[in-house]
């Protein structure tokens, strides 16, 4: 948002369509960073993934869990953030 921050204070006034085009490109500017951190995020718990005995048992459910909501997460971020704009 420090985009948009400096636009507006640089301009005082701008009008509706300047302002969503400041939003949509500070949108796009975002957007691959946020889905690429997610895909690191998930690939960081693929480790997790290959215990076994009891440390498997306990920690599974929480990389699938965590895992399934970064997914749900990267599929958001290219979707629907664009269309809120």
């Amino acid at each position: 948002m420090s985009w948009f921050s400096k636009k507006i204070k640089k301009e005082k006034w701008i009008t509706e369509e300047e302002r969503l085009k400041v939003i949509e490109g500070a949108s796009k500017q975002v957007s691959r960073g946020v889905f690429f951190a997610t895909v690191i995020i998930i690939t960081s718990f693929l480790p997790v993934f290959m215990l076994t005995g009891q440390e498997g048992k306990l920690f599974h459910p929480l990389a699938w869990t965590k895992t399934f909501i970064m997914i749900v997460d990267a599929i958001l971020v290219i979707t629907l953030a664009p269309v809120l704009i």
